[in-house]
Parts: structure tokens; sequence; C-alpha cells
């Protein structure tokens, strides 16, 4: 049973610093904020302008 202190010695080191885990959770917690509110952007946008040819004008300049 040498072994199993050396396990749990390595078990505590790892939970010591739990700094790392937090910046993991924060940064996933962005990154799903960031996608539902692209998401949002996406679904509420409006719709864009139809894109139109301009009508033709001829003016002449004859005078008659």
């Amino acid at each position: 049973m040498a072994t199993a202190p050396a396990n749990r010695d390595r078990i505590s080191l790892r939970m010591d610093d739990v700094y790392e885990l937090v910046l993991a959770m924060l940064t996933l917690v962005i990154a799903a904020a960031m996608l539902v509110a692209g998401e949002l952007y996406l679904v509420t946008r409006p719709d864009p302008p139809e894109i139109t040819t301009p009508r033709s004008v001829v003016i002449s300049s004859v005078n008659l």
C-alpha cells in the first residue's frame, strides 16, 4: 500500500491549483454566451432590402 499516499499526493497537488479550472470554465461560459448572442442576432436581424436595377431614363435634348 505504498502507492496509495503517492496517488493521494498527486491528486491533491492537482486540486490545489484550481485557477486553471476556473479559467477554463469562464472561457466556456463566455464562448457559450457569444454563440447564443450570435444566434439571436441572426434570428432577429431584419431582412436585407431587395436589390433592384434602376430604371433607364432617356432624356432627349432635341427640341422640335
